[in-house]
Order: structure tokens, then sequence, then C-alpha cells
């Protein structure tokens, strides 16, 4: 919170790049802090429910940060792997930077439950996230991306994309709540699998208005409500 409020306060300054500011700063490094201030205004707004405002400076942020991709010379090649962070931690910072307001996107559109859009934020984070192969980084994309497909009825896709990291899940995630919420989001979709493969109408007309509640109290998203989720699909099937 404390970064959020100093990104804040600053905004109103370093978007602007003024060039009368009396700051010894290159190109690059004006660039870099003129996305990282309107990043973390949009994550002020988003806290403050001004969810259009903290679209728009999340997307300039994003605008700012792939031009600048473009004209680096070390970050034009979009074939290139960084094994590890000390390769360039430079670059390795930037593409990860690219890749949180890319995931950022994504949570906002499927919180105001434009899921289509939330998907293709997650996949072009994915696209980034796979140049620095950080792979816990990875597996929580791949989960988010998968709660999105269960919400725009694409059971398959979301089993498809969870079982991908199943082997790995306790490895990359040390939360009990992140490891808890992969196995309903698991569970949920094998559920929903099963029930369009038996064409059980009422049971899957069921777990759409179930989903269709979930929109409903999207904000609530703590272990209990997770706990009653998964109870809720184990005594429907």
């Amino acid at each position: 919170r404390e970064r959020v409020q100093e990104r804040v306060v600053n905004s109103d300054l370093v978007p602007d790049l003024d060039p009368d500011l009396d700051l010894d700063l290159d190109p690059k490094t004006r660039s870099l802090l003129c996305a990282q201030a309107h990043y973390y205004h949009a994550v002020g707004l988003t806290e403050k429910d001004d969810i259009v405002s903290a679209c728009e400076h999340y997307l300039i942020a994003l605008e700012i940060m792939e031009d600048m991709m473009a004209k680096d010379k070390s970050l034009r090649n979009k074939d290139k792997r960084l094994k590890a962070k000390d390769d360039n931690p430079e670059d390795y910072e930037k593409i990860k930077f690219v890749v949180l307001i890319y995931n950022r996107l994504g949570r906002l559109f499927n919180n105001e439950s434009f899921c289509d859009l939330a998907i293709l934020k997650y996949k072009k984070a994915l696209g980034y996230v796979n140049l620095i192969n950080d792979n816990s980084f990875k597996a929580n994309l791949l989960k988010e991306l998968a709660n999105s497909y269960q919400l725009t009825n694409k059971a398959d896709s979301a089993l498809y994309t969870l079982l991908n990291i199943k082997d790995s899940i306790n490895t990359y995630y040390n939360d009990p709540y992140l490891i808890n919420e992969y196995h309903i989001l698991l569970a949920e979709a094998q559920f929903k699998n099963q029930i369009k493969q038996a064409n059980h109408y009422e049971v899957e007309q069921a777990t759409k208005f179930y989903d269709s509640l979930f929109n409903i109290y999207k904000k609530d998203k703590n272990l209990s409500f997770q706990t009653a989720r998964a109870h809720y699909y184990k005594a429907v099937g």
C-alpha cells in the first residue's frame, strides 16, 4: 500500500515527462518510471473501484512498455529466452512488469464479467512469461486463465489448462489457499466436462446458475466461499 501511495503521489509528475524537469535520467529510465507511475496509479484506482480509469492507466503503462521494448535491441527478438534472472536482470524485470500489467488487466476484466477479454490478456501475459521461464508466475497465470474459461462455459479448455500444471502445483504454490483454489477449479472442470459428456440438461443448467451467482458475489473470494463451492459440486455430483 505504501508503494501504491508513493506512485499515486508522483503520478501527476512522472507521466507527463516534462522536458523542463531537472531530472538526470536517460530516456529508457524516464519511460520505465512513467509506466510504473501509471501502473501504480491504476492499482490505487482499482482499490477505489474506479475501474474505467484504472483500465485506462493500465493500458497506458502497457503501451509505454511495449513501445520501449520494441525499440530496445535486447528485447526486440521475441524468440529470445532469459533462462534465469541473472542472465539479464534489467530485461528480466521489464518483461516481468509487462506480464504483471497484462495479469492485472485480466483480473480487472474477469471481475467485471468481461471474461473473453480477460482470456486474451492472460494469453498475452503467457506469451511474455515464456520469455523469462518463470514457472511459478506461469502456473498462477494458467490458473487464472482456467478460471476465466470456467466462467465462459469452456470447461474443456479449463480442464486442459489445469491439467498442464497438475504435477507441479505443489512446487509452485506455497500458499495453502492457492493450492485449495487450484484443486477446486480442477474438480469443477472435471465435473462440468462429465456433465457435458453425459448431456445431463438439468444439472448443466444448475451449474450455469451457480456460475451466475459467482458473478454477483465476485468480490467474496475468501477461503470459506471456495470451500462452500467445493462442497456444492461434491453434493451435486
